[in-house]
């Protein structure tokens, strides 16, 4: 019998990964995805797809359980962080079977991630955090030389991310969102690979 998933965020990459995964499976799982964006929801192999608001919408979490009534759904599973951040806050409103901790436990920054990480005695990559562009080169050569990735500290799905072999090319990329998106680097954290 073909057991039946919700997963949301489904167009973005962990969500077609996740798909991807459940797929090798075949005939195993009947599969309903909802994201936001309609362009992404066309990449993962969805049984149905269904265009939702985001999850700062109020209406975000009906929606999860009309599907779930509707499509008779046994288990939701939320992509990325910050959907899973709504769900877990929600747990009991949800009308299916989900594996999440509670929100006070759930981080959408990289960064304090790792130190929970860290503190838990997981291995994780040498991290540093840009406050100026004068950090950059310091990090390179604290953390080694290139590349290294350069990130935004919070968001998903790589957000902002890009492997860089030197620091005048982490400056670019930095100040490229800095003009385009009003992003600042004081956002930005630099590990190692």
């Amino acid at each position: 019998m073909m057991k039946r998933i919700l997963v949301t965020g489904s167009g973005g990459i962990g969500g077609v990964n996740f798909v991807r995964a459940l797929k090798l499976f075949q005939d195993k799982f009947f599969i309903v995805g909802t994201d936001f964006n309609k362009y992404y929801l066309q990449f993962a192999d969805l049984d149905e797809r269904i265009i939702s608001p985001r999850h700062s919408d109020p209406n975000f979490i009906p929606l999860l359980n009309q599907l779930t009534e509707k499509h008779k759904i046994e288990f939701l599973h939320p992509q990325p962080s910050s959907e899973a951040l709504i769900v877990s806050q929600n747990l009991d409103k949800i009308s299916t079977k989900i594996l999440l901790p509670p929100s006070n436990v759930i981080s959408t920054d990289k960064l304090e991630t790792q130190k929970i990480l860290s503190k838990s005695g997981i291995l994780v990559a040498k991290t540093m955090v840009i406050d100026s562009y004068d950090v950059i080169a310091n990090a390179f050569e604290k953390l080694g030389g290139g590349p290294l990735w350069i990130r935004a500290k919070s968001g998903a799905g790589g957000n902002l991310s890009l492997l860089c072999n030197n620091s005048n090319e982490a400056k670019h990329w930095i100040k490229l969102f800095e003009e385009a998106f009003s992003f600042y680097a004081q956002r930005c954290i630099v590990q190692d690979i």
